[in-house]
């Protein structure tokens, strides 16, 4: 996940103090070996690189919390 960001001068201002809540999903994966490792291959854009160093892997159930049963 990253930051908010909006563009400034530019380039993109990231926003890191916001709750995780508000950052957005960019990928997906399968475990959080696979994230980190898609982490550490950065982009070449000086903006992409930037997201991509403050982002987060963000377990799947903290995006999506798991369903209640409904009650009968």
């Amino acid at each position: 996940m990253i930051p908010p960001w909006e563009p400034a001068n530019g380039h993109a201002k990231l926003d890191e103090e916001v709750p995780i809540s508000r950052w957005r999903q960019v990928a997906a994966f399968d475990s959080a070996s696979k994230c980190e490792a898609t982490r550490a291959v950065l982009p070449t854009n000086e903006d992409e690189r930037q997201a991509w160093m403050t982002s987060r892997c963000v377990p799947a159930e903290y995006v999506y919390p798991p369903k209640r049963p409904t009650p009968k």
